[in-house]
């Protein structure tokens, strides 16, 4: 039986309960393959769970404490070659993570797959004196690169490392499909006959969510018929926070869900007439695909993540710069003419199935 390791070395808990893990989509990809997956998640405690089985193969999540350095996490337990080599393929994530350096100094089947296209976790100058050591290494060892973005492959070739291919990032469809719960239902018909404007994701100063909250602004001064629906932020102190850069009489027209199980999202793209995406950075975007899967339209600052997946005007809508005014045009648009949103709903799910599910992407990286 194949047998494939997943590593994802940061040092943070992964809830995937209410993210569209990446790693769990993959290996359930892999698992129609034929592979017994095993996934290590940095956690608190040791312990092991099977998330999926398919016919005669599983995908189980190893959950380990390891040694931390910063974000970075290296898992000690898995340094061990007798224990490495029951393994067909290593998968580790970020070329500049030292776990991902380790195993492919130790396995000869590794292979990286590589999000970020900035220095996303150090300073320039520690990111040079890194890569004096992982950019030869990972020529030397490591058999390919997934990048996620075109800007990803480029940002790596720059920096000397020579087999890069992107290939994208998929959608596990499966962890979609349960109604949203009461409480939703009611917060997102707290006005009914509105329009909802959907956000996803944290209050991080990257998301640039204060701009979502001044284009709602603005939008409230010229239509009493929209809704900001936000999905992600919980903290009392941020949501005042955000609260207070509207007008006092509008703040009624913001409602935070704070975090949502995966399975209770589907009602809410649903519900939503368009979804807002600022973030001045973004690696990739998981709801974009989620928004684009359930056919609601979305509005993205054009960075690498939400080019790979908008076609400008065909399925949603890139913004180049961060101009209040044309963001709340754009969003107008959408609103007040419900056969574009329609068509763009329709172009954005047929973009996803034909290039966007893991079985898609597994294709890409495994096809030679």
């Amino acid at each position: 039986m194949k047998k494939l390791l997943l590593v994802r070395p940061f040092a943070r808990v992964m809830n995937i309960s209410t993210y569209n893990s990446q790693e769990i989509g993959l290996c359930k990809a892999l698992c129609r393959l034929g592979f017994d997956c095993d996934i290590v998640y940095f956690s608190k405690t040791n312990h092991e769970e099977i998330v999926f089985r398919d016919k005669k193969n599983r995908v189980k999540i190893i959950w380990r404490r390891g040694v931390v350095f910063g974000i970075r996490a290296i898992y000690l337990d898995f340094l061990n070659p007798f224990k490495l080599w029951k393994y067909n393929i290593i998968i580790s994530n970020e070329y500049d993570q030292i776990m991902s350096i380790l195993l492919a100094l130790l396995h000869r089947n590794v292979y990286i797959y590589n999000g970020p296209y900035f220095n996303a976790f150090e300073n320039e100058k520690k990111m040079k004196a890194y890569d004096l050591i992982s950019v030869p290494v990972c020529n030397a060892f490591v058999k390919c690169i997934f990048s996620k973005t075109d800007d990803a492959t480029t940002f790596l070739k720059n920096k000397g490392l020579k087999k890069v291919v992107t290939v994208g990032v998929g959608l596990d469809i499966s962890k979609l499909y349960k109604k949203a719960n009461a409480c939703d239902q009611v917060m997102m018909n707290d006005h009914e006959g509105k329009h909802n404007i959907l956000y996803v994701g944290t209050a991080e100063k990257r998301k640039r969510v204060e701009f979502i909250m001044k284009v709602f602004g603005g939008l409230c001064n010229e239509r009493d018929d929209v809704q900001l629906v936000i999905v992600g932020i919980k903290d009392k102190r941020e949501i005042d926070r955000l609260l207070r850069l509207i007008d006092v009489v509008y703040r009624d027209r913001v409602s935070f869900l704070g975090q949502v199980d995966n399975q209770r999202m589907a009602d809410i793209y649903q519900r939503a007439d368009c979804l807002v995406l600022a973030s001045d950075e973004e690696i990739f975007g998981m709801v974009l695909l989620e928004a684009m899967y359930f056919k609601t339209p979305c509005i993205a600052k054009n960075v690498a993540g939400p080019k790979t997946v908008i076609d400008h005007k065909i399925n949603g809508i890139l913004e180049i710069d961060y101009n209040v005014g044309k963001w709340k045009d754009d969003i107008e648009y959408l609103l007040d003419n419900p056969d574009v949103r329609e068509s763009m709903g329709k172009n954005a799910y047929n973009k996803v199935m034909s290039e966007f599910t893991w079985g898609k992407i597994v294709y890409k990286m495994f096809k030679n």
